[in-house]
């Protein structure tokens, strides 16, 4: 439908800002709130090992502080197949009720 190809064509172009020197697996998520707005995430990693950020807590943490109270209609998620969800990821997720569409590149 138009919604996704949206939301993997912003994923996509998350992709493009994530800091992955050390992994080298660079994810990007979009996120459709309630009103229309799509907030973009992608994962930051630094040397501090394992304080970087995955891409949907970049995201989520994003709407948490410029979008309070709004609902996520849809949370959409690009990686590398040998990516699994991460502990903290799936704790702010079940937080703030929402599921991802995780699409393989």
């Amino acid at each position: 439908n138009e919604v996704e190809t949206t939301l993997v064509n912003k994923a996509k172009e998350a992709l493009k800002n994530a800091y992955a020197p050390y992994s080298d697996f660079f994810v990007g998520t979009a996120v459709l709130l309630d009103d229309g707005s799509i907030v973009l995430g992608s994962n930051q990693e630094n040397a501090a090992y394992p304080s970087g950020l995955c891409a949907e807590r970049v995201a989520l943490f994003y709407i948490g502080a410029n979008y309070p109270g709004k609902t996520i209609s849809q949370n959409l998620k690009m990686q590398p197949s040998m990516c699994k969800p991460g502990r903290a990821a799936a704790a702010v997720k079940l937080s703030l009720n929402t599921e991802v569409i995780r699409i393989n590149l």
